[in-house]
C-alpha cells in the first residue's frame, strides 16, 4: 500500500520520507486557511480521504506531531551511549575526589607554612596557665579559615559579628536553639543541616517550668510557640524552617542496603528518599539485609522508668559472636533505647571479652550521625512490662528510625516478635512486614506492558516487577532457566529540565553487582519494540 492513502479503517499511513511528511504538514496548513490556495490543498486531500475541516485539522495535528518526534528521535540517536557515558562520570568524579584531596592537603601544608608565626604564637597563648582563647585568633584566622567546633566550644572565639563569611550548622534538629545563639553571632550567612525526624535535643528542664519563666520574662506561651521557638519542644532545625520559607529535602541514600531503610522510608520520610547504596561496597552483605531473631525474654523493671531483658541481652551476646565468626571485617555495633539494658550489655560484652574494639554498644543516642556494618537492636520490650514503658518505647519513631538506618550491610534484631508484631509503629513493621506491599507512588506501567510482551513475543523468558537486592526493576530477562540475566528499568523522565530523576536512574544501573542492569526510555518501548527486542536479545548472547 502507498504511503499516505487510506486503509480499511480510514487511517491515512503517513509516509516514511521526512521530506515527504514535511510536505504534507505545509499542506494541511494551507487546507485549514482560505482562499484558492486553500481550496487547492483541500481537494489534494481528499484524494487521501480527508473530506471535512476536522478530519484535515485531525491529520495536521498527527503529521506535526510525527515529524517533530522524528526529528527529536534523530538528535537523541546523535547523543552518545547514555550508560557509557555515565560510567565515565563515574570515573571523572572518583578522580575529582581524588584531586580535590590532594588541592586540600597542598593548600593546607601552604597556609601552615606562611602562618608559621601566628600559629606559634596561638599555641604559646594556650599554653599559659590561664590562655585567652580569644587573643591572636583574628591574625591566625586569615591563614586557617575554616574551623570545626562544637556549640558549646564556640565561646573560644572570639565574640564578634560576622566573624565567618559562613557558619554550618550540622544536626540541627538535635541542637536547642540557645546553643546556636553564639553561632549566628558570629556568622555573615547560615547553613541548616538536620533531620527532625532523628533525635531531638536533650532537655532536662521541665515543660512548666520554662513557662514559669515566660510569664516572669512578659513572653506569650503561645507567641514562642507560633514561632517554634520554646526550649522545651522546639530545636534549632525547627526555628530555622519556620522562618526560611523552603526547605530543602536531601533524598538521596547512599548508606544502607535497600531493605535496611525500606521501612522508615515508607513510615518516617513517606517513600520520598530514594535509596542509590552500591552495594558492591557492602562488606557484609547477606541476604536477608534484615532479620529478626526471636527470643521470648521477660522485663525486668529498673530505676526511673528503665529496664532491662537477661534473656535478650544474652542472646545479643552470642549473635554478636556468630557474627563476628562470619564477617571478621565487619564493624558491629549494640544499641538499645534503655539505660539498663545498655549497662548490663556493656558489662555482659566485656565479661566476654568483647571489648569496644570489637563491638561498639551504647543507647541510641551514641550512635546518632554514625555507621556500622552491622547493627543489632535490643528493644528490650517482653512479658512484664509496663503499659507506660511499653508505650513510649511503640512510639519512639525518631529513635528507632535512627537506630536502624545505621545499619549498612545488615540489621538484625533481637526480641520477642510476636510481641513486637502486635504493637504499631517503625519496630512493629519490621516484626510483621506488610506482605505483598507496593510502593504506593504511581507509576504508568503502559511502556513496561508493552516492552514485556515484545519480549514475550520474541521468545525471552521475561518476568515483570522483580525485586534483587532490595531494589525495583520493571522487568526481568532469562536466558534459560530460572536465573535472571538481565535486569530493565523502563524509565520515562517527565521532561525534568533538572535532569535529577534521570540521573537517580543511572546510577541504578551499578546499584545491583550480581546481575547487568540497562535502562529503556518508555518511548522507544511504544515505537521500537522489535530493535529493542533485538538489542536485548544481542545482549544476552554477549560473552561476559
Amino acid at each position: 500500500m502507498d504511503a499516505d492513502t487510506p486503509t480499511t479503517d480510514g487511517t491515512v499511513i503517513l509516509p516514511d520520507d521526512d521530506h515527504e511528511l514535511a510536505r504534507l504538514v505545509r499542506l494541511t496548513d494551507r487546507a485549514l486557511g482560505r482562499g484558492i490556495l486553500g481550496w487547492w490543498a483541500r481537494r489534494r486531500l481528499r484524494t487521501r480521504g480527508l473530506w471535512d475541516h476536522k478530519a484535515i485539522e485531525d491529520f495536521g495535528h498527527r503529521v506535526t506531531i510525527e515529524l517533530r518526534f522524528r526529528g527529536t528521535r534523530r538528535q537523541l540517536q546523535e547523543f552518545p551511549d547514555e550508560q557509557r557515558e555515565w560510567r565515565r562520570l563515574g570515573e571523572f568524579t572518583d578522580q575529582r575526589v581524588k584531586h580535590s584531596r590532594q588541592l586540600l592537603k597542598a593548600q593546607l601544608v601552604r597556609r601552615v607554612r606562611t602562618g608559621a608565626t601566628a600559629l606559634q604564637q596561638r599555641c604559646d597563648e594556650m599554653s599559659k596557665p590561664r590562655p585567652k582563647s580569644w587573643q591572636r585568633f583574628e591574625p591566625l584566622l586569615r591563614h586557617l579559615p575554616a574551623w570545626a567546633v562544637s556549640a558549646l566550644s564556640a565561646r573560644s572565639l572570639p565574640p564578634k559579628p560576622a566573624l565567618f563569611d559562613l557558619v554550618i550548622i550540622d544536626e540541627a534538629a538535635q541542637c536547642a536553639i540557645p546553643a546556636v545563639l553564639p553561632l549566628l553571632y558570629r556568622a555573615k550567612r547560615a547553613l541548616i543541616i538536620g533531620d527532625p525526624r532523628q533525635l531531638p535535643p536533650v532537655i532536662s528542664l521541665p515543660e512548666r517550668e520554662e513557662e514559669t519563666h515566660q510569664m516572669r520574662a512578659g513572653i506569650g506561651v503561645q507567641w514562642l510557640a507560633d514561632r517554634r521557638l520554646t526550649y522545651t519542644k522546639h530545636s534549632a532545625f525547627d526555628a530555622f524552617e519556620m522562618v526560611a520559607g523552603e526547605v530543602h529535602l536531601l533524598d538521596e541514600h547512599y548508606r544502607c542496603h535497600p531493605d535496611i531503610v525500606a521501612e522508615p522510608n515508607r513510615q518516617v520520610y513517606q517513600n520520598r528518599l530514594t535509596v542509590l547504596t552500591d552495594q558492591s561496597r557492602l562488606v557484609a552483605a547477606t541476604d536477608p539485609a534484615v532479620r529478626w531473631h526471636h527470643i521470648d525474654g521477660s522485663f525486668s523493671h529498673g530505676q526511673a522508668g528503665s529496664g532491662f531483658n537477661e534473656a535478650e541481652l544474652h542472646e545479643v551476646v552470642a549473635e554478636v559472636f556468630r557474627l563476628r565468626a562470619v564477617h571478621p571485617q565487619a564493624s558491629i555495633g549494640v544499641v538499645t533505647p534503655l539505660a539498663a539494658q545498655n549497662r548490663r550489655l556493656a558489662t555482659t560484652l566485656a565479661a566476654a571479652g568483647l571489648d569496644e574494639n570489637h563491638v561498639v554498644c551504647g543507647t541510641i543516642h551514641r550512635f546518632q550521625g554514625g555507621e556500622r556494618d552491622i547493627m543489632i537492636i535490643s528493644p528490650v520490650g517482653a512479658h512484664g512490662i509496663r503499659d507506660t514503658t511499653r508505650n513510649w518505647l511503640v512510639h519512639q519513631t525518631n529513635l528507632w528510625n535512627v537506630a536502624m538506618t545505621r545499619a549498612r550491610s545488615q540489621l538484625v534484631v533481637v526480641g520477642d516478635r510476636p510481641r513486637w508484631a502486635s504493637q504499631s509503629g517503625l519496630l512493629a513493621a519490621v516484626a510483621a512486614p506488610e506482605a505483598g506491599y507496593v510502593d504506593p507512588t504511581e507509576k504508568n506501567t503502559r511502556a513496561a506492558d508493552a516492552l514485556h510482551a515484545s519480549l514475550r513475543h520474541g521468545g525471552l523468558r521475561v518476568t515483570r516487577d522483580v525485586r534483587l537486592d532490595g531494589y525495583h526493576y520493571d522487568i526481568a530477562v532469562s536466558k534459560s532457566g530460572a536465573a535472571w540475566s538481565l535486569m530493565i528499568l523502563v524509565d520515562d523522565p517527565q521532561g525534568d529540565p533538572a535532569g535529577r530523576p534521570f540521573r537517580k536512574v543511572l546510577a541504578l544501573l551499578d546499584a545491583t553487582p550480581s546481575v547487568p542492569v540497562i535502562r529503556v526510555p518508555a518511548w522507544k518501548c511504544l515505537t521500537e519494540s522489535e530493535e529493542l527486542v533485538d538489542r536485548i536479545s544481542a545482549l544476552l548472547h554477549t560473552p561476559g
